[in-house]
């Protein structure tokens, strides 16, 4: 004879923090009862300054603008490594500032817009491959999804090696949704 399934019992929400950002509800265990606390939703977002990662942010906007809970963004670019050869001829400082003003580069139109709206994001990056970049932050981070544009600035590079976004579908373990 099949068992009933146990549903959820919800409480009142109840704001635990002034932040709009961590406002929390209590619900119920499945399986104890025991209250326990919802947080925010983690959004990743990966960036490369790309007309996709525009489009990936207009569709962000208008999708997550309007939510009472307000998920925590955290924005990360993932700077391809120079060459070994570069590396070696190259004093660390130098490098170090090259892949600062690259992250700058692209973060700074994004971090206006944000400003504008009044959006609070964390904005990170990162030096390495940028499919296993994304796929490594997505899961130490604990993220909920990782939102990034369906194409890159790279259209040769995809050709050749092929897309980021299916080698981060492959590789991670976190939901991924892409925007075309």
């Amino acid at each position: 004879m099949p068992r009933a399934r146990a549903k959820p019992v919800l409480t009142k929400a109840r704001p635990v923090r002034a932040e709009a950002a961590q406002v929390a509800t209590k619900v119920k265990s499945f399986r104890t009862g025991a209250p326990t606390q919802r947080r925010a939703m983690k959004v990743l977002i990966a960036v490369d300054g790309s007309v996709y990662t525009r489009r990936m942010l207009d569709f962000l906007i208008r999708n997550f603008g309007a939510n009472a809970e307000p998920p925590d963004f955290t924005v990360l670019h993932a700077v391809t490594r120079v060459s070994a050869h570069a590396l070696t001829v190259l004093e660390r400082s130098v490098m170090r500032h090259y892949y600062q003003d690259e992250a700058a580069t692209v973060f700074r139109p994004i971090h206006r817009r944000f400003d504008k709206l009044g959006i609070k994001a964390d904005f990170i990056y990162r030096v390495g491959n940028p499919a296993a970049v994304i796929a490594t932050a997505a899961e130490s981070g604990r993220f909920d999804v990782v939102i990034m544009g369906s194409q890159g600035s790279h259209a040769l590079k995809r050709l050749v090696m092929g897309s980021v976004a299916t080698r981060v579908m492959a590789q991670c373990k976190v939901p991924v949704l892409l925007v075309p």
